[in-house]
């Protein structure tokens, strides 16, 4: 049995189960922005693991003294950094969209 949240040793699965229903009603109209989120967030997670891998390879090429392979880590580390910080532009993008929606829902 897989627990996902645990108070004093007792597991909250019902309450979050009841959460998410209740905020799915409000998040419901912003499914494209909720996509959309969901897969930017799914590619900075890959990123996530990329980028350590790429960066001790530039460690072992710096113990290895194979500098024009070090240049060539550095700039893949350099132009994946950038896509994480353009993936991560477009993902505040489509949560302030699902938050200003979901506000204006609410406050009719």
């Amino acid at each position: 049995m897989i627990y996902l949240f645990k108070v004093n040793g007792v597991c909250e699965v019902k309450e979050l189960i009841k959460n998410l229903k209740f905020t799915w009603k409000y998040v419901k109209y912003q499914k494209k922005s909720l996509i959309k989120f969901t897969f930017t967030e799914l590619i900075s997670i890959i990123i996530s693991i990329v980028v350590p891998i790429l960066s001790a390879r530039a460690i072992i090429f710096l113990t290895d003294n194979s500098f024009n392979q070090l240049v060539l880590v550095a700039i893949a580390i350099f132009l994946i950094e950038n896509a994480r910080n353009l993936v991560h532009y477009f993902g505040d993008k489509y949560t302030q969209t699902m938050y200003r929606e979901t506000l204006i829902r609410l406050q009719c």
